[in-house]
């Protein structure tokens, strides 16, 4: 499939990519801000990619994490430009030793190489009076991060909203962290949000409150369904609805299955 789309909202260009054209999530954005790249696209686009930024004057990458969908070209365009490329610290040594993903990852994405990447600086200079301030938004991973421009209220957030009322999540994501960097988020004074899969939301501070709101109230119905003595199987039927695709496909990396066992971490830790 290779680049999908391409559109300008206000000074921000976002050009779209992916192999699988199936929904928001088998895609990813990439977004061109004054000189900077925010990420770079999955590797099995690296070919795409680099003929469109060709004519493009770049001086910087920022990665909002480590994800191969995210950061899977940033040694291609950083050689390609001999620009440096800024990841959160804790990413640095993840992006510099490698890191393994699952077969149906590198069918939709790719295998990601390795890359020496620097530390993000808390403000970012994108040229054009626009200015980022890094917000490190853990939960989805360790090293994830949120931009934001104060002047326009824009919010780049990675991977850190998708939905207002996800039903799937990662194996290894931290739900108790995700609501915690939400809770963060919130504190700022955006408007438009800037997701890497979704796209551009224009009432992204109401989008990001419903998704907030949503985790707290889904930690109730767990709660309520587990003192009703029914298993994981049965709550996430219940309450997240019997199909679950994407957790096949992916050998319940991503899943409902896992929504609900975070759910429950949080329950028996008495955290809510």
């Amino acid at each position: 499939m290779g680049l999908i789309a391409i559109s300008k909202i206000e000074d921000v260009e976002a050009i779209r990519f992916g192999k699988y054209n199936l929904a928001d999530n088998s895609t990813v954005l990439i977004y061109i801000v004054g000189n900077t790249l925010i990420d770079t696209a999955p590797p099995n686009q690296r070919k795409g990619l680099l003929k469109f930024l060709s004519d493009r004057e770049i001086e910087k990458i920022i990665l909002t994490h480590h994800h191969e969908d995210h950061s899977g070209n940033a040694k291609a365009v950083a050689d390609y430009f001999n620009i440096p490329v800024f990841i959160h610290e804790s990413g640095i040594d993840i992006l510099k030793t490698g890191f393994k993903i699952k077969a149906f990852q590198k069918v939709f994405w790719g295998s990601p190489g390795k890359i020496k990447a620097m530390s993000l600086p808390e403000e970012i200079d994108c040229g054009n009076g626009i200015k980022l301030k890094t917000i490190h938004t853990l939960g989805h991973s360790e090293d994830h991060v949120c931009f934001f421009e104060e002047k326009r209220k824009w919010l780049f957030t990675g991977d850190n909203f998708l939905s207002s009322a996800p039903k799937l999540f990662r194996l290894d994501e931290d739900l108790e962290k995700e609501i915690k960097s939400l809770e963060t988020i919130l504190k700022y004074d955006f408007k438009t949000i800037f997701c890497s899969h979704r796209g551009f939301i224009e009432n992204g501070y109401e989008v990001m409150e419903k998704k907030l709101k949503y985790f707290r109230e889904l930690i109730k119905k767990v709660h309520i369904a587990k003192e009703q003595g029914l298993s994981i199987k049965a709550i996430s039927k219940q309450i997240l609805g019997k199909k679950d695709f994407v957790g096949l496909i992916s050998f319940s990396y991503l899943s409902q299955k896992n929504l609900i066992k975070k759910c429950l971490e949080i329950i028996s830790e008495n955290k809510i």
